[in-house]
């Protein structure tokens, strides 16, 4: 069992380099191949956690791929076949915050597609899913960085969705509270390289938001 999942590691370790160097095809496959490897763990042992976290995972960098090459609703099926594999992991231990934070992060992101696909309600849904799962980890770690990144990039595109929707005041209260969670993301790593461009810009998307409202 151990041998099958390093194999599925060292495999997303490859669709992680292919993705980079922007070789989505060949990532593809490395994701595929790895998720394989994790789904197999889980046949074999259904109360290894360990084992659907992986397939999480691995279900959730397919999707990142399949978006990228646009491919929607086969990345859409993965990104919710990823969140089916953390919850498995959260039922039995809701304490995994870094299983919480990787379903948010999932969860974020089906929200993009379906936003650019204009199904802005249920995009509004997996934002409100996401944001959920951040503030929590937040709450147990105020001093997690990733989560009140995360937090600003996910109300900052809510904002967005509120917006298609006709809520502007709604989308003005979203995009606050962006501002004031990606200043706390400065808070904790004031020398963070893209910070302060991120929050000029959320500023700038504030001033305008307020000024369609009024």
């Amino acid at each position: 069992m151990t041998r099958l999942l390093d194999q599925g590691y060292e495999l997303l370790d490859l669709g992680d380099v292919q993705a980079d160097q922007g070789n989505f095809r060949e990532a593809l496959e490395q994701y595929r191949r790895a998720l394989a490897h994790f789904e197999e763990a889980t046949e074999r042992r259904p109360e290894l956690l360990e084992g659907h976290g992986c397939k999480g995972s691995a279900l959730s960098a397919l999707g990142e791929m399949q978006s990228a090459l646009s491919e929607w609703p086969e990345a859409e099926d993965s990104y919710t076949r990823a969140i089916a594999a953390f919850d498995e992991v959260l039922k039995r231990s809701p304490e995994m915050m870094g299983v919480l934070g990787e379903k948010g992060a999932v969860l974020r992101n089906r929200g993009e597609l379906r936003s650019h696909e204009s199904r802005d309600e249920e995009a509004l849904e997996d934002y409100n899913q996401a944001l959920a799962a951040f503030e929590e980890v937040a709450r147990q770690d105020p001093d997690n960085f990733d989560a009140h990144l995360y937090k600003s990039l996910i109300l900052s595109a809510r904002a967005a969705t509120l917006i298609a929707l006709g809520g502007v005041q709604a989308s003005v209260e979203s995009l606050r509270g962006a501002l004031a969670a990606c200043s706390r993301a400065r808070e904790i790593e004031p020398d963070h390289k893209h910070l302060q461009k991120v929050e000029s810009q959320l500023k700038m998307m504030l001033d305008l938001t307020r000024r369609t409202g009024d």
